[in-house]
């Protein structure tokens, strides 16, 4: 079944094409649900060409497919100084993958997302809405510990605009633009322990970043 995944880490890098807008909060978790009424809290940091993120995040399990979570922090960017960056998210999962249950044909784990973005560095805002298809599988490791791949493809509505603003003795005009883009993430989620993952992606976008992460669970 395994063979099917890479399958959808190609078709994820053939669609994804083109200039697009960069999201700057990532996927950072794989297409499973945490876990009906389980919670986990925890921060990763975004280095991208031109901004840098420190986000902390807190998700929960709404139900056995469902998971929603927010995420706060700073974005550093080169256009200006630190501003705010907010966004919330949720997650269904439709298809779940067991390997030990012969009658499950699912070959991984598959969910929808919806999610919403907001940065405002100095000069800068960027406001998203959008979708996004999310597969995963999990692989377990001889220490009984567990490694997650894992691919999105998003797709959203995202508003950008920038302010006059100077250069040294250089005026720069700005300006504003709202479109349809599309953007992919490839990462992988460890679990080091029972109560903590670590996660690390790669954002394939406008701006290409990457991305390290910790989760600490659970409550």
């Amino acid at each position: 079944m395994r063979r099917y995944f890479p399958i959808v880490i190609g078709i994820i890098l053939v669609t994804f094409s083109g200039p697009v807008s960069a999201q700057f909060l990532g996927q950072m978790t794989p297409a499973s649900v945490i876990g009906d009424g389980v919670g986990a809290g925890g921060g990763y940091i975004y280095v991208g060409e031109d901004n840098t993120s420190f986000v902390g995040s807190l998700k929960y399990g709404l139900n056995r497919y469902t998971e929603g979570r927010l995420r706060l922090g700073l974005i550093d960017s080169d256009f200006g100084d630190m501003g705010v960056i907010l966004g919330g998210d949720l997650k269904y999962q439709i298809w779940n993958y067991n390997k030990y249950d012969t009658s499950n044909v699912n070959p991984f784990d598959l969910a929808l997302g919806f999610g919403v973005e907001f940065a405002n560095p100095e000069n800068v805002s960027f406001f998203s809405v959008g979708g996004s298809i999310i597969g995963s599988i999990p692989i377990a490791m001889k220490n009984k510990r567990t490694i997650e791949p894992y691919a999105r493809l998003n797709f959203r509505i995202q508003h950008f605009s920038i302010d006059d603003y100077n250069v040294g003795t250089l005026k720069v005009k700005g300006g504003s633009d709202t479109g349809l883009e599309v953007g992919a993430n490839l990462g992988a989620m460890f679990s080091l322990t029972d109560l903590v993952d670590f996660t690390i992606e790669i954002q394939l976008d406008d701006e290409t970043a990457i991305l390290f992460g910790i989760d600490l669970m659970k409550f």
